[in-house]
């Protein structure tokens, strides 16, 4: 009863908040979940390619462009409570350095005024390494946590994992095209923006193949290859939204079934200032889910609000053991509701998004439970330039890590990133920001990882230099 009355609570607020509202109090903002929108160049007056939006190379109507992330991270262990005899010099002795020199391009190009090429793919540093089984079989064992060194062989460890093969990888490949600009079709690899959520968004996971990750949540999440439709009602905002996702699992000859494709729709209407977002997906011998989505604001439009929610019959779990049957499959649901406010002076932002996931059956790593995130940033504190951010992510009912070898490689990347990828219960930091010099800023300031509430934080500095990058 518990799991529904949290559930309900979240649906129920998000639609009282868009019943309550009024066009005047229509405010949310488009470009932070909107889809991807087409984009077309043109030659200036003097023929010549305008770099100061973004275009390196314009021929007629191609458009190239990209970003380069760089940056150094140390990180410096200031208490952990497994070896809090630890001296001064141990924790410097075993302070971390962590260098980001990742990239991603695209090329959108535009052959015919209603045929757009797109692709976006990139690098991550390092290039070409390995990561050392025996190193994350360690961690593991370090980390006391039964579900994971329950998975290892006694005795065993880890093989050691190569990296090289997936320093390269393509974000999205896609091609738009249209009937009479009524239909609008994309076919490709590309990133479904369905949810609302900032932190957390259930919705979205339903198609992509990554979620968001709550410490970097402007970052894109992964998409999957699909064809998509896309119907726009004349002389309103209101729009149809249809998707085949073929099944990425292949057999030996790199075939994969057409039972096993899914099919998916959404409906986006807006009302009195509000948009609402209602859907469905169904796949053979999956678990059918609909979602409900809604954005917009109250308070007279100051406080942006937004929710979704995500319901679906039988677990992952349920399923593969019996997907012939639909008796005896469990009613599944996942809700989240969220706000942020601005004051313009002094210009403080506040963000705060509640998620209940009660998805408790499956054996993978999930928000299981409840789940909250918060997150304050001050844009000026005291002098020039100087900025602050408080961040916290609290896991209330997370449950323990299951970890195949498909996960290995993934944990392996992050770690050699610098991510902290063992199961924690909550994550809290607060940053200072300051930016010496032009292409050059400066963060530093604790960050505490809670591994379990019942014990003592792991406490370290850190402190991340980014010098030069941006977009071009």
């Amino acid at each position: 009863m518990k799991k529904f009355f949290l559930t309900a609570f979240c649906t129920l607020m998000t639609f009282y908040a868009v019943s309550a509202q009024s066009d005047d109090d229509f405010f949310f903002d488009d470009d932070l979940f909107a889809d991807d929108v087409t984009v077309t160049t043109s030659e200036n007056s003097s023929g010549s390619s305008d770099l100061s939006h973004g275009v390196i190379f314009e021929n007629g109507s191609v458009k190239l462009g990209g970003n380069i992330d760089t940056a150094l991270k140390l990180n410096v262990p200031l208490y952990d409570p497994d070896n809090d005899g630890n001296t001064l010099g141990d924790n410097i002795y075993n302070s971390t350095v962590s260098p980001t020199a990742d990239a991603q391009l695209f090329v959108d190009a535009r052959p015919t005024q209603n045929l757009r090429l797109y692709t976006k793919f990139g690098w991550n540093y390092p290039y070409e390494a390995s990561f050392s089984g025996s190193a994350l079989t360690a961690a593991i064992l370090s980390s006391e946590n039964p579900a994971l060194i329950g998975m290892l062989t006694p005795g065993a460890t880890i093989p050691d994992i190569s990296l090289g093969t997936s320093r390269l990888y393509i974000k999205e490949l896609f091609t738009d095209f249209s009937i009479a600009d009524r239909v609008f079709f994309r076919f490709g690899q590309h990133t479904v923006s369905w949810g609302t959520g900032y932190f957390f968004s259930p919705v979205s996971d339903m198609i992509n193949t990554s979620s968001i990750d709550p410490e970097n949540p402007t970052a894109q999440v992964n998409g999957s290859l699909n064809l998509r439709a896309q119907v726009v009602f004349p002389g309103s905002m209101n729009t149809l939204w249809f998707y085949v996702v073929p099944s990425a699992n292949f057999d030996q000859s790199g075939l994969s079934y057409a039972r096993d494709t899914a099919l998916a729709a959404k409906g986006e209407f807006v009302f009195g200032g509000w948009e609402l977002g209602a859907g469905a997906l169904y796949k053979y011998q999956s678990a059918p889910k609909i979602m409900f989505t809604a954005s917009g604001s109250i308070f007279k439009g100051k406080v942006a609000v937004f929710g979704e929610s995500v319901f679906q019959y039988g677990t992952a779990r349920e399923w593969a053991a019996d997907g012939d049957s639909w008796a005896d499959k469990t009613f599944v649901a996942q809700a989240t509701v969220g706000a942020s406010y601005t004051w313009k002076d002094p210009k403080i932002t506040f963000m705060a998004q509640y998620m209940f996931d009660g998805n408790f059956d499956d054996d993978k790593y999930t928000t299981k439970g409840s789940n909250l995130a918060l997150t304050v940033m001050f844009q000026k504190v005291g002098i020039e330039k100087l900025s602050a951010s408080l961040m916290g992510l609290f896991y209330f009912g997370k449950e323990d890590v299951s970890m195949n070898q498909a996960d290995s490689n993934y944990i392996a990347t992050l770690m050699q990133k610098g991510y902290n990828v063992l199961p924690t219960s909550a994550i809290a930091s607060a940053m200072l920001s300051w930016s010496p010099a032009k292409n050059i800023s400066l963060s530093g300031g604790p960050y505490f990882v809670w591994q379990s509430f019942s014990k003592a934080p792991t406490v370290s500095f850190q402190l991340t230099a980014s010098l030069g990058g941006g977009s071009f």
